[in-house]
């Protein structure tokens, strides 16, 4: 006897929600006969054991890879054999009564191919989403410039959510959220499954047209309610949301209404897709130029003061032009060298590079003041806006930080970690990590890499290869990368896939490794620590990177001939490093090379940059003889790291003026300099 009630859930982590709502649909069921099937879309978080451990009951389709909402309904669907299916979401909550409800309506009413109930927020509100209607040019228009938010009781704008409507009546609709559908076997045998073209969102929206234009009628039914969580996979401000959704309507349009309605509908929607697009850029960058406006500000009321202090002092007036010119001047040209040494990346809390990049913003007043003496000041005014602004934007970095770890809330300050790897090395820093409770760490768990089996006395989260889900399901702060079962390679790979989320990523590296000078070096317990983010993969710094190749080879086409003539014949031994020089400024100018690059062959996972005029192992003064496996990668990788323009200039005045035989010194003595280098 087959059941009467067919429900299929589509999840991806949201193991907790999808828990929840299984016991809701337990509760729901009784009295009635249903089959449950649950299609996990390679989750990391655990569901598919939650579900085998808890209920065994449900029909569990483990797919290893995602491949989106409709065809993973679809593996369901074949297999369904109740006389109505019920597509839900996984962070939704049944009322008690909700399925007896909407079965009996069905039964009562055999001209309905589907049906769905009042959705109701967590919060308990009416969800908009509870009915809808077919996205028509008017209709569409209406919805993405606002008209319809404006005024909701209206019968021609409020028509996408048909806000018009009474929502405690019964309405024949146009069509369901894919949240919940309760939809007839005979609909869905007349009018086929749901289209896999459409990868999430817009799915729902196409079966209920299809079903529509079958002759069936689907309604909203508000006598029965659920809770949708909504949004649990996929956050509305992400630019994937974005070209979903408004994707998939696209996709609709030209799929149902191509050549019913005139090509300004096409052009309506994508306009659409831009626009919201352009919003959610807007409101990412705003989040990432916080700091740039917080700078500003305190460069600016640094300028301010020391002036007012050192002109009071000599009881001299501001000149007229001070806040329309030099004000605005002198800070924009502080934020300047602020990003050139990268102030600005992933870890805005580190205020390392505020005196120098306040400084060299204040040399580059200098420089312009030369030439234009009306905005020239005494040094007194430069030395005191150094401090100021030194301090000034400190101290709003200091409270950032601090808030940032809860040291500002009550309670002790913990940061979410995973440890990558699995072997001897990994269990080593966890075992660091545990004996020593003080540490402001909380490890999550390890994540296992290679094709071994993962071992079962380790909390294993998952694989590398989930990594980035990892991440931002689990909330992690730090990524501890051990080198024992990873190589730098590795490490390379898994960092550029999660380079764009808010983390801090560490190396953990054995006793015999070797990293150039100006690695940041912190100590976890009694383990070496070192911060991993590749300024290079930031475009400010690789404009940074082009504009100093620019000046430096502008300046070898003036010194270079003088150079060679003179310093050349001094020192012969000299003659073929200059000659390099002179040979490589025309590729540099055209910007086929750069003067220094990474060490031939680099892995394709550094931040691209052109061929070297010189390597980062020649600037080292490194020879091939003297290099071990894996050593090269580890060297690319620190130069990507710690990249900024004063690096580059580090190293070609090493190159240029270091000691004649370091082309030629043993691997040991290399060694000895590695702390001294640069």
């Amino acid at each position: 006897m087959s059941p009467d009630i067919s429900i299929i859930i589509v999840t991806y982590n949201v193991r907790r929600f999808l828990e929840q709502a299984l016991y809701s649909i337990e509760r729901a069921a009784r009295g009635l006969s249903v089959e449950v099937f649950v299609v996990d879309n390679n989750s990391v978080d655990g569901t598919a054991e939650m579900v085998r451990d808890r209920f065994p009951w449900v029909h569990l389709i483990a797919n290893t890879e995602n491949v989106g909402f409709a065809r993973a309904n679809n593996q369901a669907l074949r297999l369904a054999r109740a006389r109505y299916v019920l597509l839900l979401n996984p962070d939704t909550l049944l009322q008690e009564d909700t399925l007896h409800v909407m079965y009996a309506f069905m039964e009562a009413h055999p001209e309905a191919g589907a049906a769905g109930c009042k959705i109701l927020t967590p919060e308990g509100r009416f969800a908009l989403e509870s009915r809808r209607a077919f996205p028509t040019p008017a209709t569409a228009f209406y919805r993405m410039v606002g008209l319809s938010r404006l005024f909701p009781r209206s019968h021609r704008f409020g028509r996408y959510n048909l806000t018009f409507l009474p929502e405690d009546e019964v309405a024949e609709i146009d069509a369901l959220s894919g949240s919940f559908m309760f939809v007839r076997r005979k609909a869905i045998e007349e009018v086929g499954l749901l289209d896999e073209s459409f990868f999430m969102y817009g799915e729902d929206l196409d079966w209920c047209y299809r079903i529509q234009r079958a002759g069936w009628k689907i309604y909203y039914v508000p006598w029965t309610q659920i809770i949708h969580y909504k949004g649990e996979s996929t956050k509305k401000s992400d630019l994937v949301y974005v070209k979903l959704f408004y994707g998939a309507m696209l996709a609709f349009a030209r799929k149902h209404f191509a050549g019913q309605y005139n090509p300004l509908f096409e052009g309506l929607i994508q306009l659409g897709i831009y626009l919201h697009a352009g919003l959610s850029l807007l409101v990412r960058a705003f989040r990432r130029l916080r700091p740039v406006f917080f700078d500003a500000a305190a460069i600016a009321l640094s300028v301010w003061l020391a002036e007012l202090l050192w002109l009071e002092a000599r009881g001299k007036r501001q000149p007229d032009f001070f806040l329309t010119v030099i004000l605005p001047g002198y800070t924009g040209l502080c934020l300047l060298g602020l990003a050139l040494l990268g102030a600005y990346g992933r870890n805005r809390d580190r205020w390392r590079t505020l005196p120098a990049g306040i400084g060299l913003g204040l040399m580059l007043v200098a420089t312009i003041s030369f030439f234009i003496k009306s905005i020239a000041f005494s040094r007194g005014v430069v030395v005191l806006t150094w401090m100021l602004g030194t301090a000034l934007t400190s101290f709003w970095r200091i409270l950032w930080y601090l808030s940032r770890e809860g040291r500002l809330r009550p309670g002790p300050a913990h940061r979410r970690a995973l440890i990558i790897g699995t072997d001897p090395e990994a269990r080593r820093v966890g075992a660091e990590l545990e004996r020593q409770p003080e540490l402001p760490y909380v490890l999550v768990g390890y994540v296992h890499h290679g094709t071994d089996p993962a071992p079962r006395d380790l909390p294993v989260c998952g694989h590398t290869r989930q990594l980035r889900e990892l991440v931002r399901l689990l909330g992690i702060d730090d990524l501890l990368f051990t080198t024992g079962q990873l190589s730098y390679t590795d490490i390379l790979h898994l960092l550029r896939r999660v380079q764009d989320l808010p983390i801090q990523a560490r190396i953990i590296p054995r006793e015999r490794d070797f990293i150039i000078a100006k690695a940041r070096v912190d100590v976890l317990g009694e383990l070496p620590t070192i911060e991993v983010h590749l300024n290079l993969s930031r475009p400010s710094q690789r404009w940074a990177k082009r504009a100093f190749d620019l000046g430096w080879a502008l300046l070898w086409l003036i010194l270079g001939p003088l150079l060679e003539l003179t310093w050349g014949l001094v020192q012969p031994a000299r003659r073929p490093i200059l000659r390099r020089f002179w040979n490589g400024w025309p590729a540099v100018w055209r910007g086929r090379r750069t003067w220094v690059g990474y060490a031939e062959p680099a892995s394709e996972d550094l931040p691209p940059i052109p061929p070297g005029v010189f390597n980062v192992l020649e600037a080292l003064g490194w020879i091939p003889q003297a290099i071990r496996p894996g050593q090269q990668d580890r060297h690319n990788a620190q130069y990507a790291r710690t990249y900024t323009i004063l690096l580059d200039l580090e190293l070609l005045l090493k190159i240029l003026f270091g000691p004649q035989n370091q082309y030629s010194q043993p691997e040991g003595a290399l060694l000895s300099k590695l702390g001294e280098a640069l």
